[in-house]
Parts: C-alpha cells; structure tokens; sequence
C-alpha cells in the first residue's frame, strides 16, 4: 500500500497534474512506516515534484489557467534587436537593394506583439544611378499556435518612408544634379517566425510586401551617344509602388515592464 501510494504521487508530478496540491499534500502528510528506506520519502516525493515544474516543455492548461512556454517571451517583455534587410522586384530598374535596421519590440499579451523599426536600404540601378529608402514604422505580430522553439507569425502594420533616386555621371554628361526624392506613407502584411535560442533571445525571419502610397518618380534608362544613362522624372500625380522585403534579425530582451 505504501509503495502504490509513492508510485501514485510520482506519476502525478511526470504528467504535470495538481502539482501544487501534491507540494501540500507532501508538506503537511507523512506516510507512516518503519522501514528506513522510506524514511525521507516525503523530500523524495517533493524533489521529484520539483523536476517535474521545471522541465515543462510545452504549454499546458491546468486549472482553467494557461502556463505559458519557458522559452516564450511573457507580455511586458521589451527587446532590442538588430536587422538586415533584402528588398525585391522594386521599380524604377532596382531589382535588388540590401540594407541594415533596428528595432524593439514591445510584448502586450501571450499572443499579440508590437515591432518599432527604421531601414536604411541602397539600391543599384544597372550600375547608372542609386535609390535609397528609409524607413520609420510599426507592426502587429500575432502568434497562432503554442509551438516550442520555432514559433509563426502573421504581422500587418504602416510606416512612414523617404526615397532619393539619383543619377551617377558619365564620360559625356554631368548628372550629378540628376535626382529627386519623396516622402510617403506605406502599408504593410506578411509572415514570419522566432527560433527561441533562449528565453530572453531570439533570431527572427520574416517575408512581407510593402505597398507605398506618394507621388511618382519615374526612373528610366536612356541611351545616349552610345553609353547608358539614367533620366529622372518626378510627378506631382499620387501612385502606388510595391516591394517585397526579406528581414532577418536578432533580438535580445532587456526588461520586464510589467
């Protein structure tokens, strides 16, 4: 009977079930016997207990409450990071542009997460001219599913940007007055992922297009006596422009406000 009893209390705390019941019981029960082999059962059984609540894997639901990951980040949570960013299929002949960023995040519920970010992007335009975008913004990130060490995202959210496209100079004509710039407003969705390296850090990977709302530059590639050459054009007329950006960053959480 006692032995069943000592068996019952460890396959209770290795399934996670009533877990601080079982601490009472043990703290304030000891089973009687006079066999010193089972003198110190009631540390045993409390010890086992204890591995139990710290090895938790996965979340789980006890009592109506959610106990969340140990790797999850809890809400409160305020992390800085650092991104490189990849921008794709833009206009205007810029097929390719790379750029550096920063940004923090600010934790407000098990499954909602905000991102505050600036981009600084270059772009070559086919070795006759240069666009650089800036960006300054916000995302919603919301979490789907109570997974591990790998966890999704859907993310919506708008910036505020700044463009500058200009002309490099030729072996015949001087276009270093050749520019024009912007200031506009975007809207953006994508997806994305966490790989929990730890608790407090984190390396994300996120797809997401972005669609600008601001008067048009118009850059075109001209021919001219021979040698390839970038005009510029910029109407007064509000168009909308897109691209795809592919960010990978690293977070590392520095406070618990609340």
């Amino acid at each position: 009977m006692k032995k069943t009893i000592i068996l019952l209390f460890i396959f209770l705390a290795h399934f996670g079930f009533g877990q601080d019941t079982l601490k009472n019981y043990s703290s304030t029960t000891r089973i009687p016997t006079k066999n010193p082999n089972f003198i110190n059962c009631h540390d045993s059984i409390s010890h086992v207990i204890d591995l139990a609540s710290t090895n938790v894997k996965t979340n789980r639901v006890f009592a109506g409450v959610v106990i969340p990951d140990p790797l999850y980040p809890a809400k409160g949570n305020l992390s800085l990071g650092l991104r490189s960013t990849m921008s794709l299929f833009g206009s205007d002949n810029s097929k390719f542009g790379s750029g550096v960023g920063g940004q923090f995040r600010l934790m407000l519920g098990q499954r909602l997460n905000t991102e505050w970010f600036v981009d600084y992007i270059t772009s070559n335009i086919s070795n006759v001219g240069r666009r650089v975008d800036g960006h300054v913004g916000w995302s919603v990130m919301f979490y789907p599913f109570n997974s591990y060490r790998w966890r999704p995202y859907v993310l919506g959210g708008h910036c505020f940007d700044y463009t500058k496209i200009e002309a490099f100079s030729t072996n015949f004509t001087n276009h270093s007055s050749q520019s024009a710039h912007r200031w506009s407003s975007a809207v953006q969705m994508g997806l994305g992922t966490h790989l929990m390296i730890t608790q407090r850090c984190d390396l994300s990977f996120t797809g997401q297009y972005m669609l600008h709302i601001g008067k048009d530059i118009h850059a075109e590639i001209v021919n001219e006596l021979g040698t390839e050459s970038l005009k510029i054009e910029s109407h007064d007329e509000v168009g909308l422009e897109g691209h795809l950006l592919l960010i990978m960053s690293i977070n590392y959480a520095i406070a618990d406000l609340w």
